[in-house]
Protein backbone atom coordinates (compact mmCIF):
# COMPACT_ATOMS: atom_id res chain seq x y z
CA UNK A 1 0.00 0.00 0.00
CA UNK A 2 2.85 2.36 0.88
CA UNK A 3 4.51 1.60 -2.48
CA UNK A 4 1.25 2.29 -4.35
CA UNK A 5 0.72 5.59 -2.51
CA UNK A 6 4.28 6.70 -3.33
CA UNK A 7 3.72 5.99 -7.05
CA UNK A 8 0.42 7.91 -7.05
CA UNK A 9 2.05 10.92 -5.38
CA UNK A 10 4.90 10.84 -7.93
CA UNK A 11 2.43 10.71 -10.82
CA UNK A 12 0.45 13.63 -9.39
CA UNK A 13 3.62 15.69 -8.97
CA UNK A 14 4.72 14.92 -12.54
CA UNK A 15 1.25 15.82 -13.87
CA UNK A 16 1.28 19.14 -12.01
CA UNK A 17 4.77 19.97 -13.31
CA UNK A 18 3.81 19.16 -16.90
CA UNK A 19 0.57 21.12 -16.64
CA UNK A 20 2.46 24.10 -15.22
CA UNK A 21 5.03 23.89 -18.01
CA UNK A 22 2.30 23.75 -20.64
CA UNK A 23 0.54 26.82 -19.17
CA UNK A 24 3.84 28.75 -19.03
CA UNK A 25 4.75 27.74 -22.58
CA UNK A 26 1.32 28.89 -23.80
CA UNK A 27 1.66 32.20 -21.92
CA UNK A 28 5.11 32.78 -23.39
CA UNK A 29 3.83 32.00 -26.86
CA UNK A 30 0.97 34.49 -26.45
CA UNK A 31 3.35 37.16 -25.08
CA UNK A 32 5.81 36.57 -27.93
CA UNK A 33 2.98 36.89 -30.47
CA UNK A 34 1.85 40.15 -28.85
CA UNK A 35 5.37 41.57 -28.93
CA UNK A 36 5.88 40.53 -32.54
CA UNK A 37 2.57 42.13 -33.53
CA UNK A 38 3.54 45.35 -31.72
CA UNK A 39 6.94 45.39 -33.42
CA UNK A 40 5.30 44.89 -36.81
CA UNK A 41 2.87 47.74 -36.11
CA UNK A 42 5.72 50.05 -35.17
CA UNK A 43 7.60 49.05 -38.31
CA UNK A 44 4.56 49.78 -40.43
CA UNK A 45 4.01 53.15 -38.76
CA UNK A 46 7.65 54.09 -39.06
CA UNK A 47 9.72 55.41 -36.23
CA UNK A 48 11.86 57.98 -38.03
CA UNK A 49 11.20 61.37 -39.61
CA UNK A 50 11.48 61.33 -43.40
CA UNK A 51 14.57 62.88 -44.91
CA UNK A 52 18.25 62.41 -45.61
CA UNK A 53 20.57 62.32 -42.64
CA UNK A 54 24.32 62.25 -42.38
CA UNK A 55 26.53 60.85 -39.65
CA UNK A 56 30.27 60.58 -39.16
CA UNK A 57 32.28 58.27 -36.92
CA UNK A 58 35.77 56.80 -36.77
CA UNK A 59 36.53 54.02 -39.23
CA UNK A 60 39.80 52.12 -39.52
CA UNK A 61 41.67 54.82 -41.46
CA UNK A 62 39.91 57.87 -40.05
CA UNK A 63 36.49 59.52 -40.35
CA UNK A 64 33.75 57.55 -42.08
CA UNK A 65 30.55 59.30 -43.21
CA UNK A 66 27.22 57.76 -44.15
CA UNK A 67 24.03 59.07 -45.68
CA UNK A 68 20.81 57.52 -44.39
CA UNK A 69 17.61 57.90 -46.39
CA UNK A 70 14.37 57.66 -44.41
CA UNK A 71 11.11 57.42 -46.33
CA UNK A 72 7.65 56.67 -44.90
CA UNK A 73 9.25 56.56 -41.46
CA UNK A 74 11.61 53.72 -42.34
CA UNK A 75 15.29 53.41 -43.17
CA UNK A 76 15.33 52.81 -46.92
CA UNK A 77 18.97 53.30 -47.84
CA UNK A 78 22.38 53.61 -46.24
CA UNK A 79 25.26 54.85 -48.32
CA UNK A 80 28.88 55.32 -47.30
CA UNK A 81 29.70 58.74 -48.72
CA UNK A 82 33.21 59.21 -47.41
CA UNK A 83 35.86 56.88 -46.03
CA UNK A 84 39.58 56.27 -46.25
CA UNK A 85 39.14 52.62 -45.28
CA UNK A 86 40.26 49.99 -47.77
CA UNK A 87 37.41 49.31 -50.24
CA UNK A 88 37.89 45.55 -49.80
CA UNK A 89 36.92 45.86 -46.14
CA UNK A 90 34.09 48.30 -46.74
CA UNK A 91 32.49 46.02 -49.35
CA UNK A 92 32.31 43.19 -46.79
CA UNK A 93 30.11 45.36 -44.55
CA UNK A 94 27.21 45.36 -47.03
CA UNK A 95 25.51 42.44 -45.27
CA UNK A 96 25.59 44.42 -42.02
CA UNK A 97 24.11 47.47 -43.77
CA UNK A 98 21.35 45.27 -45.22
CA UNK A 99 20.65 43.94 -41.72
CA UNK A 100 20.35 47.49 -40.31
CA UNK A 101 17.77 48.27 -43.00
CA UNK A 102 15.93 45.00 -42.38
CA UNK A 103 15.84 45.43 -38.59
CA UNK A 104 15.28 49.22 -38.78
CA UNK A 105 17.81 49.72 -35.99
CA UNK A 106 21.49 49.55 -35.19
CA UNK A 107 20.79 47.75 -31.90
CA UNK A 108 22.00 44.16 -31.68
CA UNK A 109 23.64 44.29 -35.11
CA UNK A 110 26.91 42.35 -35.20
CA UNK A 111 30.05 43.85 -36.68
CA UNK A 112 31.68 42.08 -39.61
CA UNK A 113 34.56 39.78 -38.73
CA UNK A 114 37.68 40.90 -40.55
CA UNK A 115 36.31 44.43 -40.95
CA UNK A 116 35.60 45.20 -37.32
CA UNK A 117 36.82 48.81 -37.30
CA UNK A 118 35.06 49.69 -40.56
CA UNK A 119 31.79 48.06 -39.52
CA UNK A 120 31.93 49.65 -36.06
CA UNK A 121 32.47 53.00 -37.75
CA UNK A 122 29.46 52.43 -40.00
CA UNK A 123 27.26 51.42 -37.06
CA UNK A 124 28.28 54.49 -35.07
CA UNK A 125 27.86 56.81 -38.08
CA UNK A 126 24.37 55.42 -38.76
CA UNK A 127 23.47 55.88 -35.08
CA UNK A 128 24.55 59.51 -35.27
CA UNK A 129 22.60 60.04 -38.48
CA UNK A 130 19.46 58.53 -36.97
CA UNK A 131 19.68 60.87 -33.99
CA UNK A 132 18.57 63.57 -36.40
CA UNK A 133 15.72 61.37 -37.61
CA UNK A 134 14.23 61.10 -34.15
CA UNK A 135 15.34 57.58 -33.17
Amino acid sequence: MKYFLTKVICLVVIAVILLGYQVNARSLSIARGTLEARAETLKEQGTYKDGEYSGTADGYQGPLTVRVLVKDGQIREIEITETKDDPAYVVTTQTMIDEIIKQQTTEDIDTVSGATYSSTGILNAVKKALEGAGS
